[in-house]
């Protein structure tokens, strides 16, 4: 839910200043059965949160509104509570690492929710993967299949992750500057 403001807030905050018009698109705020694994239940005990997708986007809606954008989100399962009869990512480890084969078709589809909703005048911005959560692998996946859909798409570094950078030579990387004012506003807003 933080991911877009933790990781862009600065260029989200120049873009609004700018006069752009900028919406945040969250992609796992879907609601599951109410049944936590204990995992999950170890995590939410940590964030202190009842029900972590409500509250998350009551979070969400809050710093969207301090920054001035719009949000949207659509209805898919956060990997911390997607099961098929048992959970499919039950350790800390398992968020960060391979894809369940169960997941492996969300990038289509999302990216033919997100096809069918936006026109290719829009600018995307998506998580590079770096730290490799599987829901940020799994968006990273969907931005790459819009760019090569004719979208114009470009990928951040995952805030917490910008340890992670290697020097990979398919990266392009693009270094923006931002003034004290656009910090002050995502840390607000964060």
């Amino acid at each position: 839910f933080d991911d877009a403001i933790g990781s862009c807030g600065c260029l989200i905050n120049k873009l609004v200043t700018l006069g752009e018009s900028v919406q945040i698109l969250t992609v796992f705020t879907g609601e599951h059965d109410g049944k936590v694994s204990e995992f999950a239940k170890k995590l939410l005990d940590l964030w202190k949160l009842k029900n972590g997708v409500i509250e998350r986007n009551i979070e969400n809606i809050k710093a969207c509104n301090v920054l001035g954008v719009g949000y949207s989100n659509l209805p898919y399962i956060e990997a911390l509570y997607r099961k098929l009869g048992s959970w499919l990512y039950p350790f800390d480890g398992d968020l960060f690492g391979h894809i369940h084969y169960a997941d492996f078709y969300l990038p289509k589809e999302i990216s033919s929710v997100i096809s069918n909703i936006y026109n290719k005048d829009t600018i995307f911005y998506f998580p590079s993967g770096r730290g490799n959560h599987v829901d940020h692998i799994l968006v990273k996946q969907v931005g790459e299949l819009l760019l090569g859909n004719g979208f114009r798409v470009s990928f951040y570094t995952d805030f917490s992750y910008e340890g992670l950078i290697t020097n990979d030579v398919n990266v392009h990387k693009v270094t923006r500057y931002f003034n004290v004012g656009d910090l002050e506003k995502k840390i607000k807003a964060f």
